[in-house]
């Protein structure tokens, strides 16, 4: 990592202690926690700062020195603001600089080498009906619906998007790029919340279809990846198969459809939990409420009538203090494991019939 980088905020020439003290240290205890070697910041005025104290006035200062270099990665959350600024910053950059600026989706060169991805895939599936393009800034889109459209007029090209950043549908009903507000999501790298210009006017004569989806569709497209084809994606790329699983595709049942696996960057954690999270929306994991007797034996028989129909238990938490007023009852939280959605059904049915509530917790 190199010692600098851009920093999209704007600090003050001077911030006074002890008010800012707490906040100036906090900031940059975390950048040298993650970046120890770092001791400056480029800002949006194209000015390089440097950090001083000085203790004899109470006050912490940011020098300015003459900037050398701008280098890449930003520290604090995208916001439209913050990408503007970017985007303005590199083109005052390189036209200063004599600088080539290539745009990570609407610059030509960067859809021509991605549509290479199209001229591999033909040479390996010559016969193939669709291909299905995870799609943000719809650079790749545009890339693999010209090469593969040139080559195959017949093929059909569906655009997959997250209702989380929905830029290249809501461009497509416009007739023209428009910015959408964007929220979190698992594809966080198709949350791009405006195409771009020469991307969409190349990609949207040639898409045949466009889907949008859920994050409960990514996170199981995520987990059928992982288990039934032992390949770890992350959500962007989980997004083709996602599309093709979407209600919206059914007419490319027994076709043969390639699907654009493109990115594996996806942080362990979140994998976890995403695994978690494709487990209940694939109805193999479940959450319900019951009463149980809070005597001897109450929660052996919950959990037996739990055995008895072959399901597993996870997790039992107790809540006595809120159970209601018989104080010879408890309510208990229950995590359940199952083999599929007709195994849950029978589950809540047997428990039902041995006299359990089952009050299912959303997921």
């Amino acid at each position: 990592l190199a010692d600098d980088f851009c920093v999209n905020v704007n600090l003050a020439t001077e911030m006074e202690l002890p008010a800012q003290r707490e906040t100036i240290l906090q900031y940059f205890e975390r950048l040298q926690k993650h970046y120890p070697t770092m001791r400056k910041f480029y800002c949006r005025d194209k000015r390089e700062y440097v950090l001083e104290e000085d203790k004899d006035q109470g006050r912490y200062r940011w020098a300015a020195v003459e900037a050398k270099r701008l280098c890449s990665g930003h520290l604090n959350p995208p916001t439209l603001e913050a990408a503007l600024d970017q985007h303005r910053l590199a083109l005052d950059l390189a036209e200063q600089e004599g600088l080539n600026r290539v745009h990570g989706f609407d610059d030509p060169r960067v859809i021509a080498g991605q549509g290479t991805m199209a001229l591999e895939i033909l040479d390996e599936v010559p016969d193939v009906d669709a291909i299905v393009v995870p799609t943000g800034g719809a650079g790749l889109l545009a890339g693999v619906g010209i090469a593969a459209k040139a080559l195959r007029p017949e093929i059909r090209i569906v655009a997959v998007e997250p209702t989380a950043a929905p830029s290249f549908g809501a461009s497509l009903v416009a007739g023209r790029p428009v910015q959408v507000p964007i929220r979190p999501t698992l594809a966080d790298g198709l949350a791009v919340g405006r195409v771009g210009d020469l991307s969409f006017a190349l990609a949207a004569p040639l898409v045949d279809r466009v889907v949008t989806l859920g994050e409960d569709a990514l996170s199981l497209a995520v987990l059928r990846l992982l288990e039934l084809e032992k390949t770890v994606v992350e959500g962007a790329a989980a997004a083709a198969l996602a599309g093709l699983l979407d209600d919206g595709c059914r007419d490319l049942r027994g076709k043969r459809v390639v699907l654009l696996l493109c990115g594996g960057n996806i942080d362990l954690t979140i994998l976890d939990r995403l695994i978690d999270h494709g487990l209940a929306t694939d109805g193999r994991r479940w959450r319900f409420v019951t009463q149980v007797s809070d005597r001897p034996g109450g929660i052996a028989r919950l959990t037996a009538a739990i055995a008895a129909a072959g399901a597993s238990v996870q997790e039992i938490v107790h809540d006595r203090a809120f159970s209601g007023p018989d104080v010879f009852s408890t309510a208990v939280q229950v995590t359940v494991e199952t083999a599929d959605r007709g195994h849950a059904e029978m589950l809540f049915e047997r428990l039902r019939a041995d006299g359990f509530s089952v009050h299912l917790s959303p997921t």
